[in-house]
């Protein structure tokens, strides 16, 4: 049974609901497929009415249950797409063999991107990296028995998927990665045709647990609200974190380890809540945290602005030889770093931002042309 999980207690989301892939029309010379949400779909687009829509130059894969020589038959979106129906014709002319037993989407050929089908097994490969990435979009694989030509065809989920919505997203972010702590997220994988709808993505050969990042890959020049869905195959209870870079592979924002969330299996969607950039100017004063040293004589504390996860500090001079620490309600019961930090250059760090880091207790200077906290220069 799918299910669609929500991190607790953080915001209201929509529940997208589905009906899956119906086929309307099989004539020997194509196939058309009625489509209307179910969950999220696929890597097809998702419309602002939540349904399925199709993309110009969609391809889906037949596998034939026969003696052909290769099983994995292209068939390719008629039209440009955009609408919620499609109808899907062979590549190469008639198809009129009566032995289809599974389909499969997305079709990206044969040979090494293991999304084809080989000795009766139907392969596919969660990528590390997806470019071109557009808000909403669904990458994980979708699968349907084709057993009963009866039937409608339903594609199903082969895998499962995290989403995530970024709002303010900094200009000039250019790819946004989502790391599972303890799990692989990304590799080669397979399906028995037989039990396509039923089964999920297996890993093929030994696990390797450090492939647990994967990356989607974007242009954005403004400021805006993003949804990211990434795909995943079926996960014990994951641990997140978020990280977008910009085009010079410069991390310029992070979320690490969001609490463990419940177990994904196939067809599975977490959508979590949603995250906001903070740009220093919406920081208030903290009523917290504040930094106290040799400077001020270890009395009145500075004020710091703060997002709630990090405190900032633009402005203030320091010399070589002070010492400070950051405190908690002007008190010493929490104080950061353990040993004072001990100023030895201070013209490398005057003029720049003053970070620290809440939940780390860590402290680190940023350049201040950089609207945003944790822009670790």
């Amino acid at each position: 049974m799918k299910k669609v999980f929500y991190l607790a207690a953080m915001a209201t989301l929509a529940l997208f609901s589905c009906q899956g892939l119906e086929q309307e029309d099989a004539t020997p010379k194509a196939i058309t497929f009625k489509a209307s949400i179910e969950n999220f779909a696929t890597k097809a687009d998702i419309n602002d009415a939540n349904a399925l829509v199709w993309a110009k130059d969609d391809k889906i894969g037949i596998y034939v249950n026969d003696n052909w020589t290769d099983k994995n038959q292209p068939f390719t979106l008629v039209g440009d797409g955009g609408t919620t129906s499609g109808e899907f014709s062979w590549d190469y002319g008639d198809f009129t063999n009566e032995h289809a037993a599974a389909a499969f989407f997305p079709w990206q050929g044969t040979g090494t991107d293991k999304n084809n089908v080989s000795d009766g097994t139907m392969y596919f490969k969660l990528l590390e990296g997806y470019y071109g990435y557009t808000s909403g979009q669904m990458l994980t694989p979708l699968v349907a028995s084709l057993s009963n030509s009866s039937d409608p065809i339903r594609f199903k989920h082969a895998g499962a998927a995290v989403k995530v919505t970024i709002n303010n997203l900094p200009a000039g972010a250019h790819s946004i990665g989502m790391s599972v702590n303890g799990q692989q997220i990304y590799g080669d994988y397979h399906i028995n045709p037989a039990n396509a709808g039923t089964d999920a993505l297996a890993l093929d050969g030994a696990a390797d647990d450090t492939q647990n990042t994967v990356w989607l890959n974007y242009t954005n020049d403004s400021e805006s609200k993003w949804d990211f869905v990434f795909p995943v195959p079926t996960l014990s209870k994951p641990k997140l974190s978020f990280y977008i870079y910009d085009k010079n592979d410069v991390l310029v924002w992070k979320k690490d380890n969001l609490k463990a969330q419940p177990d994904l299996g196939r067809a599975d969607v977490l959508v979590m809540p949603p995250l906001t950039i903070t740009p220093y100017e919406k920081l208030t004063v903290s009523d917290d945290w504040g930094l106290c040293g040799t400077m001020n004589s270890w009395s009145a504390d500075v004020n710091m602005l703060t997002d709630g996860s990090h405190c900032i500090l633009k402005g203030y001079t320091f010399t070589n030889g002070d010492q400070f620490k950051i405190r908690t309600k002007g008190t010493w019961t929490k104080s950061y770093p353990s040993d004072n930090y001990v100023v030895t250059n201070a013209a490398e760090i005057n003029g720049k931002v003053l970070i620290f880091d809440i939940s780390s207790g860590t402290i680190s200077f940023v350049n201040t042309d950089c609207p945003y906290p944790s822009y670790p220069y």
